[in-house]
């Protein structure tokens, strides 16, 4: 087989993508937490809603509970994003041209600064969006691989590869 080969870089955009992916994917109480509040709220007021239980009071307290609720969650979103720019400048290694080869045996990722060599047996799983292939090597560690209309067929190829060495996909 020949080997597959992919450069690239990866950029802000890419590396914001996989941290929202991931804290949608891994931290859903952090998104539930406003609203597990609600229901607490609706739990201690019950006597409240009882007394008053036509449809037009509980839709004015369910909205004005969503009032408190929003803006929280906006409020991380804005936060997630913030930090994911300040670790993409800060760790100089991320913006870094890259060179992913996919060999028979194993894949080596290669940057000015590294060389990286990891057997197919080793992978912990791989996963598939619309605009990145992600490679984990551990629960918390993955490569980035960039999905664009240049490399599409070439990752296809990957994925195709990945697959076929019995790596977990996801």
């Amino acid at each position: 087989m020949n080997d597959i080969e992919l450069n690239y870089t990866l950029t802000e955009v890419d590396y914001r993508r996989f941290n929202i992916m991931y804290a949608l994917h891994v931290m859903p109480i952090f998104f539930l937490v406003p609203f597990i509040g609600i229901l607490i709220d609706v739990m201690q007021s019950n006597s409240y809603l009882r007394a008053n239980s036509d449809l037009v009071h509980w839709v004015s307290y369910y909205l004005s509970n969503l009032i408190f609720v929003f803006p929280i969650l906006i409020l991380a979103w804005l936060v997630m994003i913030f930090r994911a720019h300040i670790v993409f400048k800060k760790d100089k290694e991320l913006s870094l041209p890259r060179r992913v080869v996919f060999s028979d045996v194993a894949l080596t990722e290669t940057t000015e600064k590294s060389n990286f060599i990891l057997d197919y047996v080793d992978i912990y799983k791989v996963q598939r969006t619309k605009k990145l292939l992600i490679v984990y090597i551990s629960g918390i560690r993955a490569i980035l691989i960039p999905i664009n209309s240049e490399n599409e067929l070439t990752v296809q190829k990957i994925y195709g590869l990945l697959k076929e060495k019995g790596v977990k996909i996801k």
